[in-house]
């Protein structure tokens, strides 16, 4: 459904102005055996024109000796038509990190999602707009909810079926002469990998380990045509249903699957067989947040500002698609080579639903809410709000605020807001502004932003000026 959204918005329309969806099936379908074949050649995969175009003349090249004659001359146009619609004048366009780039920051700047201000705002930084492409932008907030749930029942489906396989193919060469054909092997529903000398899953050569978890590992990948590298998350069936945690993998799947943000690592795809669920995920060369922090020390006011604003804004993505992650730490933020920020592990996320609360005690001790170990009832973004404090103490400080070996203590010190804060930590701006507007000292305004209290006087007041600014 991604995919064939994207594709909505630059493929023309027929001659009544409607979109032609048996056309944009077969399209999806073309673009589905392509990509099976030379790898990720979506205009979010991040690569150059000039890789992009190579990948699109290999797929076609490949493509052509694989088809049958019958079709060849429907699938070159459909490809080709593909291929060239993918203009800057479409909403969605080769640069697809800089659309969602733009879609942020036309939040940050309007704070509401209001259809007429979205589109004036998408022409004068975009250009020209479609018409399709001007229709996808009037949305309805509600039908976010409602694409999480339809989305959740697909999951829920597949994985209790054993059977969630996604683009998995061995075409080999073996002619393909008819859609339903076509549509069979770009689902993937039949076919098995060929034996080889490597291990390989699907398109891609499984490599070292790169981690170990409680019911899989998670391993270096290489695609074998274009050379790509990927990380490939391997969980165990057997795993799966002795530690019951079904329903972990599958919402981690479910929220990657939908999510598309430059500070939220990339699902690309998920494979099946008898034995293990592979997903292959993009690969981040630099590690853990928590290990950087351990090495470095405490940070710079400005590297830390940095790595905030960023998972910030992940964050921020998330809970706009009514997801609370619920298990933010430093060792679930991945870093890459060029040290930005990707959020990973979603298996202890929820679907926020309005008027509904939770009160499922989940996460790490130290990075807690008081209203989670408390077992009290909370909505969900604020658990996250409060972990990304403690994470932007540990970035500032090289320390946890809240620590102690002894849970029970630990827990005490959460609920009473018990913290030392270190003489090394530098008031800023915002808390000198707040300090003479509120007659206040800086260890109270400190004091203020890591209570458990949304109402206090000089943590509103702090907000109020950074919001402002």
């Amino acid at each position: 459904m991604y995919r064939m959204a994207l594709m909505a918005t630059v493929i023309p329309t027929n001659e009544r102005g409607n979109l032609n969806t048996d056309r944009l099936l077969k399209m999806a379908i073309v673009h589905d055996l392509a990509e099976c074949i030379v790898g990720d050649i979506t205009p979010h995969c991040g690569v150059s024109k000039e890789e992009k175009l190579s990948r699109e003349k290999d797929a076609m090249k490949q493509l052509c000796e694989l088809i049958s004659e019958e079709n060849s001359a429907e699938i070159m146009s459909l490809w080709k038509e593909y291929v060239d619609q993918q203009t800057p004048e479409a909403v969605i366009c080769k640069d697809f990190d800089k659309f969602e780039m733009l879609l942020q920051a036309y939040e940050y700047e309007h704070e509401t999602l209001e259809p007429g201000k979205l589109e004036s705002f998408f022409e004068s930084t975009l250009g020209k707009i479609s018409n399709i492409a001007r229709n996808t932008l009037r949305f309805d907030k509600t039908l976010l909810l409602q694409r999480h749930l339809n989305a959740e029942r697909c999951v829920n489906n597949e994985i209790n079926q054993f059977s969630f396989t996604h683009r998995m193919l061995d075409i080999g060469t073996r002619k393909l002469n008819s859609w339903s054909n076509f549509q069979t092997m770009a689902d993937g529903r039949r076919g098995t990998p060929k034996c080889s000398p490597e291990v390989r899953i699907g398109n891609y050569i499984i490599g070292e380990t790169l981690g170990v978890g409680t019911f899989g590992k998670v391993k270096v990948g290489i695609h074998k045509s274009t050379g790509v590298q990927v990380a490939v998350k391997i969980v165990n069936r057997d795993k799966i249903k002795a530690l019951d945690v079904a329903g972990k993998l599958r919402r981690e799947i479910l929220n990657l699957w939908l999510f598309r943000h430059p500070h939220i690592i990339k699902l690309y795809q998920v494979i099946s067989t008898p034995t293990d669920i592979f997903m292959i995920m993009e690969y981040v060369s630099g590690g853990e947040l928590f290990d950087y922090i351990v090495k470095s020390g405490r940070l710079s006011e400005k590297d830390a500002r940095k790595f905030f604003q960023q998972i910030i804004s992940g964050v921020a993505y998330c809970h706009r698609h009514k997801v609370v992650h619920r298990d933010l730490k430093p060792e679930n933020l991945l870093l890459d080579s060029n040290q930005n920020v990707k959020i990973a592990d979603f298996g202890l996320s929820n679907i926020m639903q309005d008027g509904e609360f939770l009160r499922t005690s989940c996460g790490s001790p130290n990075y807690a809410a008081p209203e989670v170990i408390s077992g009290k009832l909370y909505a969900g973004p604020e658990v996250d709000v409060w972990s990304c404090g403690v994470i932007l103490y540990a970035l500032l400080c090289g320390t946890l605020p809240f620590d102690d070996e002894h849970i029970p203590t630990l827990f005490k010190k959460i609920k009473a807001g018990y913290f030392h804060l270190p003489e090394t930590l530098s008031s800023g701006e915002a808390v000198y502004e707040v300090c003479q507007a509120c007659n206040a000292t800086e260890r109270e305004v400190f004091a203020a932003l890591l209570n458990n209290d949304p109402s206090d006087q000089l943590s509103v007041a702090y907000h109020l000026i950074i919001d402002n600014k």
